[in-house]
C-alpha cells in the first residue's frame, strides 16, 4: 500500500501554530502592558478565537502521534519501520540541533545575568524540564512540549505495537476512555486548582498542565487515529463523505468558540476540543473537502513546513521585539504585523538552511561506524553507516 503524502494534514499545522502564537502573543501583551492594547478592537468573536488558541496544544500532540503512525508503522502495522536505534537518532536530530541554538542564542542575550539561572539552563538544554516543574516556566516556556515528545518518542514503538493488537471496534472504545479520562482529569484538575491559594497555583499549573502524563492522552489518540486510516485504506474503504466530515467539524469548533466563555477554565477547554480534534484529523487526511484544498495550498505548505520552527523560535522573539521596539502602553499595531512578518521570514530560512545541517551533523555524531576490509590492503577499516533523512510530510517524515 501506497502512503501519499499528507498535504492537509501538513498545512492544519500551519493553521493550529498560529491559532496558538497568537494566543501566547495576546498573553504575551497583557503580561506586559497591563492591557490588550489593539486587541481589544477586535469583534468578541475573534477574540474569543483567539483566546481559544490554547487548545492547539492537543491538537499538535494529537498529529505528532498521528504522523508517526502514519510514516513510520511497518506494512503489517505490528511496529516501526527499521531499527530503533535509527527511529531514535532520527527523532533527537528533529528536535534538538534547533532547540539547542536557541537556548544558547538565550544564554548569550541574557549575559551576566544568566549565570544565576544556569542550572535551570541546564536543565532546559538537555530537554529535562517537563519532568521538573519548577523548571518548566523558565527561558523558553513552549519547549516544555518538546520536552514531553522525547519521552513520548521513546513509548512510540510501545503503543503502536499495543494498539496495533486491537479491533477497529476495540480502537474505538479506546478512544472514547482516553476522551472520557482526558475529562476527568482536566475536572478534577479544574476544581483542585479552584481551591488553591495563589502562591501554590503556579506551582500545581507547572505540576499537572505540563505533565507529559496529560498530554500522553492526545498522542495516544493521534496513534489510534493513524492505525485507523492506515487499516482502511488497506482495507480500500470508500470515504466518499471525509472531505464533507472534516469541514463540518471545523465549523463546529468555529460555532463552539461562541460559547467557550461559559467553559470555566482552559484546561477544561482542552477536554471539551479534544473528540473535535481526533475526528478533523481523521477526516482530513482522506484530502478532500475545502478545508483540505486551502490547506494543500502552496504558501501553506511552505510556511507549515516550518511550523515546529515557529513554535520554539516564538516566545523568545516576542520578548526579543518587545525590548527592540520599546513600545509605551501596547504593542503598535505596526509592530504586532512586523512581528508575523520576521516570523514568517526567519522561521522558514532556518528550517530549509540550518536545520537540515544541526540533522546531518547529530547523525553523524549518533549513528555508529561500520567497520569493513579494505579491497587493496585487506585491513579493516571504519566508514559512516548510512542514515536516511528525515526532512517533513513532502517526503514522508
Amino acid at each position: 500500500m501506497k502512503r501519499n503524502a499528507l498535504e492537509a494534514i501538513n498545512g492544519l499545522r500551519f493553521f493550529a501554530i498560529i491559532h496558538l502564537i497568537t494566543f501566547h502573543f495576546l498573553a504575551h501583551h497583557r503580561a506586559v502592558f497591563k492591557n490588550e492594547g489593539y486587541w481589544a478592537e477586535l469583534p468578541s468573536f475573534l477574540l474569543q478565537v483567539i483566546t481559544s488558541g490554547a487548545t492547539a496544544t492537543g491538537l499538535f500532540f494529537i498529529l505528532s502521534g498521528f504522523i508517526l503512525t502514519y510514516v513510520y508503522a511497518s506494512p503489517d502495522l505490528k511496529q516501526i519501520k527499521g531499527s530503533k536505534s535509527e527511529f531514535f537518532r532520527n527523532r533527537i536530530a528533529r528536535i534538538w540541533p534547533l532547540h539547542i541554538t536557541i537556548m544558547t542564542g538565550l544564554l548569550i542575550f541574557q549575559g551576566p545575568n544568566a549565570v544565576a539561572g544556569m542550572k535551570q539552563w541546564l536543565i532546559n538544554a538537555t530537554l529535562l524540564q517537563t519532568f521538573i516543574p519548577t523548571s518548566v516556566d523558565s527561558w523558553n516556556t513552549p519547549a516544555w512540549a518538546a520536552s514531553a515528545m522525547m519521552l513520548f518518542y521513546v513509548l512510540f514503538p510501545i503503543l503502536l505495537r499495543f494498539f496495533a493488537k486491537r479491533s477497529q471496534r476495540s480502537l474505538v472504545l479506546v478512544s472514547l476512555s482516553l476522551i472520557a479520562c482526558n475529562w476527568l482529569l482536566c475536572t478534577g484538575f479544574y476544581h483542585t486548582f479552584e481551591g488553591l491559594s495563589a502562591d501554590n497555583r503556579r506551582l500545581f499549573i507547572a505540576s499537572f498542565y505540563y505533565s507529559p502524563v496529560i498530554w500522553l492522552t492526545y498522542f495516544s489518540l493521534g496513534i489510534i487515529t493513524g492505525l485507523r486510516l492506515l487499516r482502511s485504506k488497506q482495507e480500500e474503504k470508500i470515504t466518499r463523505w471525509s472531505g464533507l466530515r472534516a469541514d463540518l467539524m471545523l465549523l463546529a469548533m468555529l460555532t463552539s468558540f461562541l460559547f467557550i466563555g461559559a467553559v470555566p477554565h482552559v484546561y477544561m477547554r482542552h477536554a471539551l476540543f479534544m473528540a473535535f480534534q481526533v475526528v478533523l484529523i481523521g477526516a482530513l487526511a482522506h484530502e478532500k473537502g475545502a478545508l483540505a484544498w486551502l490547506c494543500r495550498r502552496s504558501w501553506v505548505q511552505k510556511l507549515a513546513h516550518a511550523s515546529f520552527t515557529m513554535y520554539l523560535l516564538h516566545a523568545p522573539l516576542f520578548t526579543l521585539w518587545t525590548k527592540a521596539l520599546r513600545p509605551e502602553g501596547h504593542m503598535p499595531l505596526w509592530g504586532i504585523i512586523g512581528y508575523y512578518g520576521v516570523l514568517f521570514t526567519i522561521a522558514p530560512w532556518l528550517e530549509n538552511h540550518f536545520v537540515p545541517r544541526g540533522r546531518r551533523l547529530i547523525n553523524q555524531l549518533l549513528t555508529p561506524r561500520k567497520p569493513q576490509i579494505s579491497p587493496l590492503t585487506g585491513e579493516e577499516t571504519v566508514s559512516q553507516a548510512s542514515f536516511p533523512s528525515d526532512t517533513s510530510l513532502k517526503s514522508g517524515a
